[in-house]
């Protein structure tokens, strides 16, 4: 199968995209071309994500009582 044809221009919601299996999933995603949503609930500092400056996906940022999105 060929990931970067499957996932292209698709819309993939991420949940815990701070995490370490989340930050790396996303990063191949936007190599693929995928429109990425991610869900977080506290944004690490030493996520790859924030390590490697990586941008081009959508957060939205998780509250116990809301969704608000963060970044478009």
């Amino acid at each position: 199968m060929n990931f970067k044809k499957y996932f292209k221009n698709k819309n993939i919601l991420l949940t815990g995209v701070f995490g370490f299996v989340g930050s790396n999933l996303c990063k191949k995603l936007i190599e693929c071309d995928a429109r990425v949503f991610g869900i977080y609930k506290n944004n690490s500092t030493y996520s790859l994500l924030n390590i490697e400056e990586i941008t081009g996906f959508n957060t939205v940022q998780y509250s116990e009582n809301n969704f608000e999105v963060i970044e478009e």
